[in-house]
Formats: structure tokens, C-alpha cells, sequence
């Protein structure tokens, strides 16, 4: 059997990829996903944190030279980031993207720059789609599929839930650190202020389980994206 006996062939491995193969596979259908592109070629050893190479390590193989940190200070730390090089490599070399006002990020390794991903989700609104031939409510469905499948946590009614995107399943929200609670406790006794200055704070929405799912049913998503989106950092063992 060859790859071009299958029923659908699904180019790219990376978040759209998934989804798409899901529901083809779902509904009965042969389906083959190929992609190619670069590789990462530093990685941190197991056990080690970031803080110990950025403190104990002379060659600090984590970031690239801190004074050019200014000439990319509108970038985000994930594209300084040593071993997410291989990520965002020869992009812009080959396509030269001209923007206005606006970052473009891409990606030629396999798996794209879900490889990046800090697992955040949210719905498009009808803002969003303004300018496009589908609506909000052409989407929902899909969106209440894939958290479903995928695992969402995140709170339902805080202030920027409507920011999110409703309607879709949500598992308990994640533990935040001391500080973050430290704010959000000070910000939900006078939201009021906040609000007044067009500012309001809430729990993210992010692809982490805190609950368990069905085993079997998390065993298949891990075996359709383990090695290529990097689900596999998100889900706690304990939970599965």
C-alpha cells in the first residue's frame, strides 16, 4: 500500500494538521499525514531547568546575546529561545514576508510552530471574522469538538471569559503561582478600578488536562501527536 491509496493525505503536522485528521479518521476514512522540515538539534538535558542554565552554565546555551535583546524587544522570549532556533529558521529568508504594524512569525520545521506552542486557546469572535466568508457560529461546532477532544482548562464566567470564547467544555482551571493569585485576588476585590481603565483580568483558557479523560480516548491523541505537537508536556501523569 502506498501513500497515495489512502483517502485523504493531510500535508503538515502541526495544530490545523490534527484537527483536520481527526474527524476524517472519526468518520471511517484512510488517512496518511506527511510533513518534513527542520529539526532541533539542542535540547536541555532531563532534570535540568532553565534557571540553572541561565545561572550555572558559561555559555548560556538558552538565550542568544542579551545585548541585542532591544533590537527584538517586540518579539516573544520563545523566539530568542536557543533550542526553539530550528523553529523559526530560514522563514523569512525564503519567503521575505512584508508586514505593517504587525510581527510574522512561521515556521519550516515539521510540526510548524506548534512545536512553540504554549498550549493558550481561545474562539475567534465576530471581530475577528469581519473581513472573512465564515461567521462566529460556522465555527462553534468545531471549536466544541476539538476541546472536547483535546482538553481545555480555564474558568467559565470571570471577566475575560467572554475574551475566550464560550460555549465550549471546560475542565477546572490550572493552579496559578503566589503572585499571579496575589493580583487576581487584589483585582476581583475592586474590579470596578480596573474596568474604569479599560483593563480586566482573568484566567487563561489552555490545552492542559486537570481532570481525567477516558484512557483509551487519550492514548489515541497521543498517538497521532506525540513527537510532533508537543501535547505530551501537558498532560500530567497522574491524570492519565
Amino acid at each position: 500500500m502506498t501513500i497515495f491509496n489512502q483517502d485523504v493525505i493531510i500535508v503538515g503536522s502541526g495544530h490545523s494538521g490534527v484537527s483536520a485528521a481527526f474527524p476524517l479518521i472519526e468518520a471511517g476514512l484512510k488517512v496518511v499525514m506527511i510533513d518534513f522540515g527542520n529539526e532541533q538539534k539542542n535540547s536541555l538535558k532531563k532534570g535540568s531547568t532553565y534557571f540553572d542554565l541561565r545561572t550555572k552554565s558559561e555559555s548560556n546555551p538558552i538565550f542568544d546575546n542579551l545585548d541585542d535583546w532591544e533590537k527584538i524587544s517586540s518579539s516573544s522570549p520563545k523566539l530568542r529561545a536557543v533550542t526553539n532556533k530550528y523553529i523559526f529558521a530560514d522563514y523569512h529568508e525564503k519567503y521575505q514576508p512584508e508586514t505593517n504594524n504587525f510581527i510574522l512569525s512561521g515556521s519550516l520545521a515539521a510540526g510548524g510552530l506548534s512545536n512553540a506552542w504554549g498550549a493558550g486557546v481561545g474562539c475567534f469572535d465576530e471581530v475577528d471574522l469581519e473581513k472573512f466568508p465564515i461567521t462566529k457560529s460556522d465555527l462553534e461546532k468545531s471549536y466544541q469538538d476539538v476541546a472536547k477532544r483535546i482538553g481545555v482548562s480555564g474558568v467559565k464566567n470571570d471577566d475575560v471569559s467572554e475574551f475566550h470564547g464560550n460555549g465550549i467544555e471546560l475542565q477546572s482551571a490550572t493552579e496559578i503561582n503566589c503572585n499571579a493569585k496575589k493580583i487576581l485576588n487584589r483585582y476581583q476585590k475592586n474590579p470596578q478600578f480596573a474596568n474604569s481603565n479599560d483593563i480586566k483580568i482573568g484566567r487563561n483558557r489552555i490545552a492542559v488536562l486537570s481532570e481525567k479523560k477516558k484512557k483509551e480516548k487519550l492514548v489515541a491523541i497521543l498517538a497521532y501527536v506525540f513527537g510532533v505537537v508537543p501535547t505530551n508536556q501537558f498532560i500530567r501523569q497522574d491524570l492519565i
